[in-house]
């Protein structure tokens, strides 16, 4: 009983040092416009309230607390010491006036010239730039979240990245210098989604680039350094195994190899326009190995399935030394060195 009065009392305590914060910070926005936008005081008061109550503030801070080790579940740590509540506060409130009713007859040019003003202050605060259009669901957690930017263009510095028509569900942690971004920043509708929607309880490591309009399921993890291009189905896992880094002309037509990852007892090769590239298994002349074959499971645009033959044994384990994979288009081919298939035998 103690713990559970203490908790109550902790988390009314939370909250008023929550709404004098707002109120200050509400207060220095709206300073010199509180008679030309024909609000009060009060109006502000309960707008701070609605901020507290509505918009998703206080869960992330429980879940901030909840989910890092280092604030030993202390809401009140987590809010006076992490960059990333800061940020997510500075968030909330541009949502919130975004959408104020109070402020629906005024240009909306001059409302949104102040919720940027607003959230140009909290970059500068947290180094966090988050665009108040995207929508991010309640316990949202940006974990080392300096650098973190949540804005509009996907491809400008070292940080993470939420797009202005991003969709974020519940209880997801972002961690830093991750990209939730438009596929290309000039084409595309101007209006409607251009961004990715992602679902609730996702958890994006660092280095992640999620681009385009595409969804990740509920509860999918996807480690340090993905590109996700495509939807992602719920509960599932994504991760790097080998990269390729490849230069090419801006022929959308093109084959784009991401990867070649082992998937059980078959092989993956992701990319982007590969349905009708052709795969074989080269020497270290680069000579085709006649006595191997690459047999096709599946193919689509995005990924081809496929395994390895060898007088007609499935997966045989005779050593792969020195081979690599050769993949050909029309006009250009690529090798992936050895190790892959390597690592796909000792797995068998």
């Amino acid at each position: 009983m103690y713990q559970k009065n203490h908790d109550e009392n902790s988390n009314l305590a939370l909250k008023v040092k929550c709404i004098k914060d707002l109120l200050s910070l509400l207060q220095k926005v709206f300073s010199n416009k509180k008679i030309a936008f024909g609000i009060s005081d009060e109006d502000i008061l309960e707008l701070a309230n609605d901020i507290i109550d509505k918009s998703g503030f206080m869960d992330d801070i429980i879940q901030f607390a909840k989910n890092d080790p280092a604030a030993k579940g202390s809401c009140e740590y987590v809010y006076k010491a992490y960059k990333g509540i800061q940020a997510m506060m500075y968030y909330r409130v541009a949502r919130m006036i975004l959408k104020w009713d109070a402020l629906k007859n005024i240009d909306r040019v001059m409302v949104n010239i102040i919720i940027r003003d607003l959230c140009e202050e909290g970059k500068v605060e947290t180094g966090i730039d988050i665009h108040p259009s995207a929508r991010i669901g309640e316990g949202c957690v940006i974990d080392h979240g300096i650098g973190t930017r949540i804005a509009t263009n996907p491809y400008d510095g070292n940080t993470v990245v939420i797009g202005e028509t991003a969709v974020i569900g519940k209880h997801c942690t972002i961690l830093n210098d991750v990209v939730i971004g438009a596929a290309d920043v000039n084409t595309g509708p101007s209006e409607g989604r251009r961004h990715p929607k992602i679902g609730n309880n996702v958890t994006i490591c660092a280095g992640a680039k999620i681009l385009g309009k595409i969804e990740v399921g509920d509860g999918v993890f996807i480690g340090p350094g993905c590109r996700i291009v495509h939807d992602i189905p719920a509960n599932t896992k994504v991760f790097v195994v080998n990269q390729l880094q490849i230069m090419k002309t801006k022929d959308k037509t093109s084959a784009i190899l991401d990867g070649l990852v082992c998937d059980g007892k078959n092989l993956l090769l992701y990319g982007e326009n590969i349905k009708n590239v052709d795969i074989m298994i080269v020497d270290d002349q680069y000579n085709e190995r006649k006595d191997m074959q690459i047999i096709i499971i599946e193919r689509t645009n995005y990924y081809i399935t496929f395994n390895i033959s060898k007088k007609g044994v499935i997966n045989s384990k005779d050593s792969f030394k020195n081979n690599h994979f050769k993949i050909m288009s029309d006009t250009e081919y690529y090798f992936i060195s050895s190790n892959v298939i390597e690592r796909f035998l000792k797995r068998l």
